[in-house]
């Protein structure tokens, strides 16, 4: 299901930013630990390249994000060579989603060799994305 959702969630909107923000609290669908932290801020979902292709001033596109972010280091030149960066939070930092098992991770740039499970699916991480803090 998280492929499928995924070609139709870009087909239907290719892209989109949150002017508010939106956020994601991992502890909804995964367990984890005390050291742990759950919450996670979504700024937009980059948009693919192409003629109908969705205008912003605030996001890239995904080839424009892949390009920039395999020149960072060789772990991420390696780690996306399995994974597609499609959405960004509001300190540069990207969610990628792996192209063999569709399963979602996060990817601090200061931390950038820790890589943070976030959903198993891109229909899980969509659904579970809230749109503001929890009170």
């Amino acid at each position: 299901m998280g492929r499928i959702f995924f070609v139709d969630f870009y087909l239907s909107n290719n892209g989109g930013y949150f002017s508010n923000g939106a956020f994601f609290y991992r502890d909804k669908i995964l367990s984890r630990t005390p050291d742990d932290y759950s919450l996670l801020e979504i700024e937009g979902f980059y948009f693919i390249e192409g003629e109908s292709c969705f205008e912003s001033e605030y996001l890239l596109s995904i080839n424009e994000v892949l390009s920039r972010r395999v020149r960072y280091s060789q772990f991420i030149k390696d780690f996306a060579k399995e994974h597609i960066p499609f959405a960004v939070d509001a300190g540069d930092n990207d969610y990628w989603i792996n192209t063999n098992t569709g399963e979602i991770k996060y990817i601090r740039r200061d931390l950038e060799d820790q890589v943070i499970e976030v959903a198993p699916t891109f229909y899980d991480f969509c659904i579970n994305i809230e749109p503001g803090r929890r009170v």
